[in-house]
C-alpha cells in the first residue's frame, strides 16, 4: 500500500471522523470502481482529478458521473489555461500515487482543491485513498471539514 493510505487514515482517526476503509481489486476508472465498489453508486464516488494551470496545479474533486467543465474551473480559480498532469508531474506531487489512486486530498500535498457542488447532494462519497485497491467511504461534510476545499460549480 502506497503510505498515504496511512497518512489519510491517520489524519480522519485524529480528527475523530467516522469513515468504512476498504481494500479490494485494483481499479482505475470510477467505472472500474462502481463495479468494484458494489454498495455505492458511480455519483457517490469522489473523482480526484490533478490538473496543471498557468497558476501552478490544482485538484479538481467531482462525482463519479460527472466531468468537469474546464471553463468553469478557468473562472473559479482565475486562471486562463488548464490541462491534465502527466503520469511524470502526477508522480512527482504526490510522491509516486499512480493515476486512478489519487484521493481528493490535495491539501495533502499543498495543492488547491475545488470541489463541484454536487459532491455535496450525497450522504456519503468514496474514493480511492492512495492506492487502486484500497477506499475510504466518509459523510461530505466531514470531508469538507478536512480538506476545506473550495466548493464551486464545476460540472456540466
Amino acid at each position: 500500500m502506497h503510505q498515504t493510505v496511512d497518512r489519510i487514515r491517520a489524519l480522519l482517526d485524529d480528527r475523530g471522523i467516522s469513515y468504512k476503509y476498504m481494500e479490494h481489486d485494483s481499479g482505475v476508472t470510477s467505472e472500474d470502481m462502481v463495479r468494484i465498489r458494489k454498495d455505492y453508486s458511480l455519483s457517490e464516488g469522489a473523482k480526484a482529478l490533478i490538473l496543471k494551470t498557468d497558476g501552478g496545479f490544482v485538484q479538481v474533486v467531482v462525482p463519479g458521473d460527472k466531468k468537469f467543465q474546464n471553463k468553469k474551473l478557468r473562472s473559479a480559480a482565475g486562471v486562463r489555461q488548464v490541462r491534465f498532469a502527466t503520469p511524470d508531474e502526477l508522480a512527482t506531487i504526490t510522491d509516486g500515487i499512480l493515476p486512478g489512486a489519487v484521493p481528493p486530498f490535495g491539501n495533502l500535498f499543498d495543492l488547491p482543491v475545488y470541489a463541484d457542488t454536487t459532491l455535496f447532494t450525497n450522504n456519503r462519497i468514496v474514493f480511492n485513498c492512495g492506492d487502486r485497491c484500497a477506499s475510504i467511504a466518509m459523510s461530505p461534510e466531514d470531508y469538507r471539514s478536512v480538506v476545506r476545499p473550495t466548493v464551486v460549480d464545476l460540472s456540466g
